[in-house]
C-alpha cells in the first residue's frame, strides 16, 4: 500500500530541512508519481524543483572547481616545459602537477555521470509524468522551464556530439515556455521572468552569444516595468528580485 501523501510531505519536508537532497528528490519523485493531482498542490512542485537544482547544483560546483584545477595544472606543466621537454618526460615518474591533474579528472569523470544521471532523471520524470499532470498555464511554464534548465546543466559538462544533443534539447524546450508564458502569463509573472534569466544564461553561458542574452534579459525586464500596474501583488517582491538580477547581469555583461 502506498504512503499517504501527507506522510510523504512530512518525509519530503524534513529531507530539506536536514538538506539531505538526493532523498529529498527521491521522495518528491514517488509523490507526483503516486498522486499526480499533488503537483499542483501543497507545493509539491516547488518542492521538486528545490530538490533536483540542489542535487544537481552541488555537483555543477564540485565539477567547475576540478575543472579549473584541471586548467590549471595543464597551465603549469606548459609554463614549466617546452613541448620537447614535454616529449622528452613522458617515460619519467609523474611530478606532483601530473598527478593532481589526473585525480581531478578522475573526479570531473565521476561528477559528470552523477550529473547526467540526475538530469534525466528529471527530464524522464518531466515527458512520463509531470507535463501531462499539469493544467495550469503557470506549471506548465514552469515545468517546461525545467525541460530546458537540465539539458543546458548537460551541456556544460559536454563536448561533441552530446554537447549538440543537449542544446538542440535545451533550445527547443526553452523556446516551449516562452512561446506558453507569451501567450498565459504576464511579463511581470515570476514564472515568466524566472524563464526569461535562464534564457538569458543560456545563450550567455552556452552559446557564447551575449549580444542575444542582453538583448532577451533587457526586453524582459523592458516588459515588466512597462506592466507594472497589471502585477500582482503577491508575487510583486519576487518579481522584482529576478528583475535586478537580470539587471545585474546584463551590467556584467555589457562591460566584459
Amino acid at each position: 500500500m502506498a504512503e499517504s501523501p501527507e506522510r510523504m510531505l512530512v518525509r519530503i519536508q524534513l529531507a530539506e530541512q536536514g538538506e539531505r537532497f538526493d532523498e529529498m528528490k527521491e521522495y518528491v519523485k514517488c509523490l507526483v508519481k503516486d498522486y499526480p493531482d499533488y503537483l499542483e498542490k501543497h507545493g509539491a512542485l516547488d518542492l521538486l524543483s528545490v530538490a533536483f537544482k540542489n542535487a544537481v547544483g552541488e555537483r555543477r560546483s564540485a565539477w567547475r572547481v576540478m575543472n579549473d584545477i584541471v586548467d590549471q595544472c595543464t597551465q603549469e606543466e606548459v609554463d614549466k616545459q617546452g613541448q620537447e621537454e614535454a616529449e622528452a618526460k613522458k617515460d619519467k615518474a609523474k611530478t606532483g602537477t601530473e598527478v593532481k591533474r589526473e585525480l581531478a579528472k578522475e573526479y570531473m569523470d565521476v561528477l559528470e555521470k552523477e550529473i547526467t544521471n540526475i538530469c534525466e532523471d528529471l527530464l524522464t520524470l518531466l515527458e512520463k509524468h509531470l507535463l501531462e499532470a499539469a493544467t495550469a498555464p503557470d506549471t506548465r511554464v514552469l515545468l517546461f522551464k525545467l525541460k530546458g534548465d537540465y539539458p543546458r546543466y548537460m551541456a556544460e559538462i559536454s563536448t561533441g556530439e552530446k554537447r549538440t544533443v543537449s542544446v538542440t534539447a535545451a533550445t527547443t524546450a526553452y523556446q516551449q515556455a516562452m512561446e506558453l508564458a507569451m501567450k498565459e502569463l504576464l511579463p511581470t509573472n515570476p514564472n515568466r521572468l524566472g524563464l526569461v534569466l535562464n534564457i538569458s544564461l543560456f545563450y550567455y553561458t552556452i552559446l557564447d552569444s551575449r549580444e542575444k542574452a542582453c538583448n532577451i534579459g533587457n526586453k524582459g525586464v523592458e516588459l515588466a516595468e512597462e506592466n507594472i500596474e497589471a502585477a500582482e501583488k503577491e508575487t510583486w517582491e519576487e518579481s522584482l528580485r529576478i528583475i535586478q538580477v537580470i539587471k545585474n547581469n546584463v551590467k556584467n555583461w555589457t562591460s566584459e
